[in-house]
């Protein structure tokens, strides 16, 4: 009896001193590399265990407003009649909306913001602000006398199938992402941001190694796996 319970201590122990070497790291952040435009908020899940990268995984959720990629949910049919609608790089937007009981303005210049949150974009690419709008499913968009014109759901490039169906390559977006991820846990996070670089045949990658993803848009996702990357290493 005093056998087997030394044993389940151990197992235990083991088990424990396993968990307490593995830490979890979150990161927020949009495309904000040079020429690129965002159209999500990216959020960046990096499992850590003994100082290695075991797993990242990113997933994006559609922002608002949208210059070019995927739509924003706050975008109103063309034959939409909201009062106070705006008439944005030809795309029409209430002027207002309704998120989390947060009134949010929508600008000339396609800006959104908060009295009390500040700049949209500014304040989800914070821990607080990604983590609180991740957590949101539904928004109310607003008129000129502030009331309810339509209610949209906000989906995330998964939901909607961004990429899936057509892309430039037959890699496709969500091929782009799963070969992104495979690099990282294959080769880490420890580079310099001037170490990232195209190859003549499309493919991103760092240094001598290279990844099979071609996205315009990849260093910001090893960007952004760094960031996941030391905030796991901190706790």
């Amino acid at each position: 009896m005093k056998k087997l319970t030394c044993i389940l201590l151990a197992v235990i122990l083991c088990a424990f001193a396993a968990a307490a070497c593995a830490e979890t790291g979150v990161a927020y952040n949009v495309y904000h590399m040079a020429g690129e435009s965002p159209d999500s908020l990216i959020r960046a899940t990096a499992e850590v265990e003994d100082g290695k990268l075991t797993a990242i995984h990113f997933d994006e959720k559609l922002l608002p407003v949208s210059f070019g990629g995927a739509e924003g949910w706050a975008e109103l049919p063309k034959d939409a009649t909201v009062s106070g609608a705006l008439t944005l790089n030809n795309k029409l937007f209430p002027s207002a909306f309704l998120l989390d009981g947060l009134k949010w303005t929508i600008a000339e210049d396609m800006t959104v913001s908060n009295e009390e949150k500040g700049e949209f974009i500014a304040y989800i690419t914070t821990e607080e602000g990604g983590d609180w709008y991740f957590a949101q499913e539904k928004a109310d968009l607003l008129d000129a006398e502030g009331h309810v014109a339509l209610t949209v759901e906000i989906g995330t490039k998964a939901s909607i199938e961004h990429g899936v169906h057509f892309w430039v390559s037959p890699i496709t977006f969500p091929g782009n992402i799963a070969a992104i991820e495979e690099f990282l846990v294959n080769n880490g996070v420890d580079f310099t941001q001037d170490q990232i670089s195209q190859n003549g045949d499309g493919f991103w990658g760092v240094a001598d190694a290279v990844s099979g993803a071609t996205l315009a848009g990849t260093p910001n996702y090893f960007l952004l796996a760094q960031e996941a990357y030391a905030n796991a290493i901190e706790k």
